[in-house]
């Protein structure tokens, strides 16, 4: 019994340390989207580009969670 906590908890400390790591990605990604955007938007007047790096943002961190909602799933229905 001990084990399956044991290694419970160092699977829970894994997971939340792969959160961590995608929330801290998505933040990184958020501002140089912005950057991205704004550099566009100064200098070539394409006010497109900051909905369009927006929405590409948002797929790929939908895309990076989708694992990430799985394994919960499957660690509460476990």
């Amino acid at each position: 019994m001990k084990i399956r906590v044991r290694q419970f908890l160092l699977e829970s400390y894994y997971e939340n340390l792969h959160i961590l790591y995608i929330h801290i990605l998505a933040d990184a990604l958020g501002s140089v989207s912005v950057l991205i955007s704004s550099f566009f938007v100064v200098y070539f007047e394409w006010h497109i580009s900051d909905p369009i790096c927006s929405l590409l943002i948002s797929i790929l961190i939908i895309y990076s969670c989708i694992p990430v909602l799985k394994n919960s799933f499957m660690t509460l229905m476990h």
